[in-house]
């Protein structure tokens, strides 16, 4: 018989959009107000199922759940198993996909006009340069916190060998980025908890091929930014680009004072609207990922390496 529609709407969490063709096609009908669908499946029609549009997960679970519901009373008994899912969506086209992520929640009107509003600005005030030339002089920078010292969490071990987890290190760090978007990069800075950490004690601080700042809690704060922008960004550019004005974008974090406009008329800071960077943030778009894989790759490599050539060690992973 047919499902009652407010019971599925309290029980299941998908979304009939997601049901497209062939499994699912609404039935065309002027005065189908209710949202009438038809099951191509087993050519049943099933009315009301429009109400769950508005939903947006489906669960493998709670497709099955709805399937067996909709075929009860039925002469030979559906099981909706594991393989006949699997048929269905290979067939029909359907994949799993993450539902969560920065990129749903962010502010896209928001993002949309301040790109119409910069390239505005790009064919007005840098209309006498190259397009070669308006790369070199628009920078983003970007902050993130990186875990260090952080291991895999899988392994390849023999079946009969007992496993013992550990909880992971928290110990982590503030990094910031920044680059032109023709590829001019900045010195990073690195912002610890240490004054000087173990690993730079026979080490001049002024080799490091970052910079190094030290906070209690490892955040970026305006004080730390506006002395990184003062001691390496002002200089870069007015190395590579004496007299010409650039753009900086960055986001608009705390730690972003609006005070950095006043430093220098020819450094012209433009924050990104609130909410936006995921979808508008130049080393979000896999410049800090790829950053994050490089490094990551190496220090496995040099951490491996140094486990082989210790095997007297109790704990060659902390000591490394």
């Amino acid at each position: 018989g047919e499902y009652d529609s407010e019971q599925i709407t309290a029980e299941m969490t998908y979304s009939v959009t997601a049901v497209s063709k062939p499994v699912v096609e609404e039935v065309e009908d002027s005065n189908n107000n209710n949202g009438e669908f038809k099951c191509m499946e087993c050519n049943r029609t099933y009315k009301d199922a429009g109400n769950l549009k508005n939903h947006q997960f489906v669960h493998r679970n709670d497709f099955k759940m709805w399937t067996r519901k909709v075929h009860e009373g039925d002469t030979n008994i559906f099981l909706a198993s594991n393989g006949w899912l699997n048929r269905l969506t290979k067939r029909s086209d359907f994949k799993s996909k993450i539902m969560y992520g920065e990129k749903g929640s962010a502010d896209e009107p928001a993002a949309q006009a301040f790109v119409k509003a910069f390239y505005q600005t790009l064919l007005t005030d840098f209309k006498h340069l190259s397009y070669g030339k308006v790369l070199e002089i628009v920078m983003n920078f970007d902050e993130f916190g990186w875990i260090i010292k952080i291991l895999p969490k899988r392994s390849y071990l023999h079946s009969d060998t007992p496993v013992k987890a550990k909880k992971p290190t928290k110990a982590r760090v503030t990094v910031l980025i920044g680059c032109s978007a023709a590829g001019l990069k900045f010195k990073p800075l690195v912002i610890g908890k240490s004054i000087r950490p173990l690993c730079f004690r026979s080490m001049n601080m002024a080799d490091l091929p970052v910079h190094y700042y030290h906070q209690d809690s490892a955040w970026m704060s305006s004080e730390l930014f506006t002395d990184y922008f003062n001691e390496e960004i002002v200089p870069t550019i007015k190395k590579n680009f004496p007299q010409q004005r650039v753009i900086v974008t960055m986001d608009n974090a705390t730690c972003h004072p609006p005070t950095l406009n006043d430093i220098d008329d020819l450094i012209d800071v433009q924050f990104l609207p609130p909410n936006t960077t995921s979808l508008i943030q130049p080393c979000d778009q896999q410049v800090i990922f790829s950053l994050k894989s490089r490094v990551r790759n190496v220090y496995f490599t040099k951490l491996l390496t140094y486990v082989r050539t210790h095997p007297e060690a109790d704990n060659p992973y902390q000591d490394f």
